[in-house]
Order: C-alpha cells, then sequence, then structure tokens
C-alpha cells in the first residue's frame, strides 16, 4: 500500500508537468498560426497601370433559350481616379483575399447604353462604376472586374436587369503564357480528336453486336478511351477557357484583355451567392496602358 501511495505521490507532479508543457506547446502553435502571410499564397496584381482604358461594350442580360436586353454601346473609361463612395463592393478589394486586387479605381462613363423595346429606344442607366484587376499567385491569367450600381430595374419582355449591385468581369492574360497554352491547346485538340473518333466507333460497334460479351468489351474500351480523353485535358476547364483567335484584344506591356465576359451580381445573403445575368462583348478598345 505504501508503494502505491508512492508512486501515485510521483505521477501526480508528472501529469500536471505534462499539461503545462502541452499548453505551452498549443500557445506556441497559436503564436505560429497567426504569423501565416496570404502573401506566401495569394499575390498583387502584375505592375501594369491603366492611364486610361476606353471600353465599347454590348451586354446581352437574360436567359439562354428566353427573353433578352440587348444593350449597345455601353462606353466607359478606366482610370486611375478615386471611385465614388457610393460604389459597389467588389468581389476582390472587399473580399477575403483583398492583397490580390489592384484596388478600386473610378470608371468614368462616356455614353450610356441602350436597348430598343415596343416603346422605342431606352436608356440603360448604371451608375457609381468602379474597377479593379485581380490576380492570384501562379495563376496564368486574371480578371478586370467592372462594378456598378443599377438605380432602377431595367426591363425588356420577361428579360430583367434587376437593380442593385452587378459586376462585368473580362479575363486578363499574360501574352506569352497565352500564346503557351494555345499551343498546348492545339496539341491537346489533336489528340483528342483523335481518342474522341475511336471512342465513337466503340460505341458504334457496342451497339451493333448482339454479342454480350463482345458488348462488354466494347464498352470497356470506350471507358479506357473516355479515361484518356480526361488525363489528356482535352475539354477540361483550363482547355474551354483558353479564347481563339480573335477573341482577344491586346494591350501594352505584354498582356491582352479578353473580348468575352460574363454580367453577374450577388445576392444579398450572408454567403453572397453569385448569379449569372448575361454576357458582355468588348467591340473596340482605345488602350494606354502603361508599366
Amino acid at each position: 500500500l505504501t508503494n502505491i501511495k508512492y508512486r501515485i505521490a510521483i505521477m501526480i507532479p508528472i501529469y500536471f508537468l505534462s499539461l503545462i508543457a502541452l499548453s505551452a506547446t498549443s500557445i506556441d502553435a497559436l503564436a505560429f498560426s497567426t504569423t501565416f502571410s496570404p502573401e506566401k499564397v495569394f499575390s498583387k496584381v502584375p505592375a501594369v497601370n491603366v492611364e486610361k482604358t476606353c471600353l465599347d461594350i454590348s451586354l446581352d442580360v437574360g436567359h439562354v433559350d428566353g427573353s433578352h436586353i440587348p444593350i449597345k454601346q455601353f462606353k466607359f473609361e478606366l482610370t486611375q481616379s478615386k471611385p465614388n463612395k457610393l460604389h459597389p463592393s467588389m468581389p476582390g478589394a472587399n473580399g477575403p483575399n483583398p492583397f490580390t486586387s489592384s484596388g478600386v479605381k473610378k470608371i468614368e462613363v462616356t455614353k450610356d447604353g441602350h436597348f430598343i423595346d415596343i416603346r422605342g429606344t431606352q436608356r440603360a442607366n448604371l451608375s457609381d462604376g468602379c474597377w479593379e484587376m485581380v490576380w492570384r499567385k501562379h495563376a496564368f491569367s486574371g480578371v478586370i472586374v467592372c462594378g456598378f450600381n443599377v438605380p432602377d430595374e431595367i426591363k425588356r419582355n420577361d428579360a430583367t436587369l434587376p437593380s442593385g449591385r452587378v459586376y462585368i468581369t473580362f479575363p486578363v492574360w499574360k501574352k506569352t503564357e497565352l500564346m503557351e497554352r494555345k499551343e498546348k491547346k492545339i496539341e491537346v485538340t489533336k489528340v483528342g480528336i483523335v481518342l474522341a473518333q475511336e471512342k465513337d466507333e466503340e460505341i458504334k460497334k457496342m451497339m451493333s453486336t448482339k454479342n454480350i460479351i463482345m458488348k462488354a468489351l466494347h464498352f470497356r474500351n470506350a471507358c479506357a478511351i473516355t479515361e484518356k480523353i480526361t488525363t489528356s485535358g482535352y475539354g477540361s476547364p483550363w482547355y474551354t477557357k483558353i479564347p481563339e483567335d480573335g477573341e482577344v484584344t491586346e494591350i501594352e506591356n505584354g498582356y491582352v484583355l479578353s473580348t468575352k465576359g460574363t454580367v453577374w451580381t450577388k445576392t444579398e445573403s450572408f454567403f453572397e451567392e453569385k448569379i449569372l445575368l448575361g454576357r458582355a462583348t468588348i467591340g473596340t478598345t482605345d488602350s494606354t496602358l502603361r508599366p
């Protein structure tokens, strides 16, 4: 009994010392985690400053198979001035990773867009414009995001551009990186087309034969080819995002701007769900971008 008491008397201080050591380790770990630098994961946008870029935008708002609002000749300039205080919150600068944003700058609208309905020509009023460039570290492309406030709902037949904030986004590419990706896309396309033809042949053979064993064999072959297509990158997200010739407009300092973009908004809920409203197209640009 005395021996047991002796052992307990020794173990109790060892137990408490272990707790103290564990707490100290936890505190050190917490201190280390607070020194995490997001800049190690994300980087600021490339050193490209817009002196003045004039864009002529067409917006196609509405359902794919339904009514549309074709807004034409919406012209504005991307400036280096401070934005209007009433400008909408921006996904980059006001989002969870503001260090990926160039900062919010003013958009100067030079001509309101217009559309035609049964009442004639109508003006599309988009106000308090601002823009930013967002670029994630190690990404070979970024985006230019243009934000506006829509004071009053814009409606044409069953299509609606709701009042509130609206964003127009266009991808931006490093020219050299885009050229490399295009070359890779050409190679992948050649391989993908051949594989797709082989897959179609296997499916035809599977459908035409009445032999159950041969059906299974051709089905297995078609599945194996499908896996090869997936592995090759043919039709993958990076593949489909590579713009075709004529779908970019060159800007200075080794960058190009995609002429095809999206129109979208966010819900007012806590999670701010993104809602796609339509497409945007750049007609002409007059840009002077300097390092």
